[in-house]
């Protein structure tokens, strides 16, 4: 009992650090005020400008598959504090780049999948707390939070320092790093909980972990691509800098607001239900984007994106708990998230490239309501694929009482 009670305690102090950690982690989705410094240091297109995230994404979702199979020693606090240097260093780097190719290295390559150790790693911790139902969430949130400030001040401070605005992110993910590696407390470990908790025995289906795949795969088109070219969306809409400024935190706020909504949605209703309610706050921004010119609707369009990309985001993860058991969610998942690297890897892109062939944004937002539609498609034969295995979720029957 008494070292449980002291691994318990250990991580309590360690979350402390690592919500910031997290936070600064975060400040990958706030990029899309970057891409105007960018373009004025590099004279890239906004197709080159897109594929910065997009690498980014990659980077962040091998991270993620990675950082937990590393080293003993990178597995608790101090390795996640050494993930934050490291991510802080090169921001340094990504600041101070000579090229094009070197600033995506850096902050791609670099600061990308420090963010994704990190995020993997801080939610770890969370897990090993005393309280992992509510550590959890408040982890999910802080780094949505890491975009909400920090893309609105690189967008206000982005026209004087240029590329240089990354500095103050990379000084405070250093600062508090040291900051968690000077005081780093013995490793957490899993909460026993997740050990006697009742799992399916056999193995899932192809057919619904293809299905869970699909939604998420579209699901994520519209957020991913929003996240990834939202200033510059903002731009061709004729938006102020602070106009641009306040949807961008608007964005960052709407993303992280969904992720934690899924415990309310959930508490009322099957997780399933939170993907189609997800799919209609996307397809009522994208229809909103399309179909009206002014400025603040598109940003209210723009908002509600990010909200439903923000639900989606935190109800996969849900159905899988939900339907498999943690023992079947921690082979499952990896398989699952890859098609969040998918979406990543093409959204930004291939939206950058047609606002690049056409000078509007139309046509990304078109192929964006294509996928969410498919998305929609899919949740509905996912959830009658769902039904058998209802009432054999422990997690859903805690939910109801």
């Amino acid at each position: 009992m008494q070292g449980r009670k002291h691994r318990t305690q250990g991580t309590g102090k360690a979350l402390r650090p690592a919500i910031l950690m997290c936070f600064g982690a975060g400040g990958l989705y706030g990029w899309s005020a970057l891409i105007a410094p960018l373009q004025a240091r590099f004279g890239v297109t906004t197709a080159e400008a897109g594929f910065v995230f997009s690498i980014a994404i990659v980077a962040f979702s091998l991270a993620v598959f990675a950082a937990p199979h590393g080293p003993a020693y990178l597995n608790g606090q101090r390795g996640t504090a050494v993930f934050g240097v490291i991510g802080a260093l090169a921001l340094c780097m990504a600041a101070t780049a000579s090229s094009y190719a070197l600033f995506v290295l850096w902050f791609s390559g670099g600061f990308g999948a420090m963010s994704g150790a990190i995020y993997i790693s801080t939610l770890r911790l969370a897990a090993a707390s005393a309280t992992p139902n509510r550590a959890t969430p408040i982890m999910v949130a802080a780094f949505g939070l890491g975009g909400v400030v920090f893309g609105p001040v690189w967008r206000m401070i982005g026209d004087d320092w240029g590329l240089y605005a990354i500095l103050p992110l990379a000084l405070i993910l250093g600062g508090v790093s040291i900051w968690s590696y000077r005081g780093a407390t013995p490793e957490a470990t899993p909460s026993d909980t997740a050990a006697t908790m009742p799992v399916h025995k056999t193995r899932p289906p192809l057919r619904l972990i293809l299905a869970i795949w699909c939604v998420f795969a579209f699901g994520s088109v519209a957020g991913l691509m929003v996240l990834g070219l939202a200033s510059k969306i903002i731009d061709i809409a004729g938006g102020s800098v602070w106009l641009g400024s306040l949807t961008l935190a608007g964005i960052a706020l709407g993303n992280t607001g969904g992720r934690l909504s899924v415990v309310g949605i959930c508490a009322a209703m099957r997780p399933i239900f939170a993907t189609f309610i997800s799919v209609g706050f996307l397809v009522i921004g994208l229809v909103l984007c399309a179909f009206v010119t002014a400025m603040p609707v598109v940003a209210c369009g723009l908002v509600l994106i990010a909200l439903g990309y923000g639900i989606m985001a935190s109800a996969i993860p849900t159905i899988l708990s939900d339907a498999f058991g943690e023992v079947q969610f921690s082979r499952i998942f990896p398989i699952v998230f890859t098609a969040w690297g998918t979406a990543g890897l093409v959204a930004p892109w291939s939206a950058g490239a047609i606002v690049d062939q056409t000078g509007h944004f139309l046509g990304a937002i078109y192929l964006a309501l294509g996928a969410t539609l498919i998305s929609g498609l899919a949740a509905v034969v996912l959830w009658r694929w769902l039904k058998p295995l209802a009432r054999q979720s422990a997690f859903s029957e805690d939910l109801r009482t």
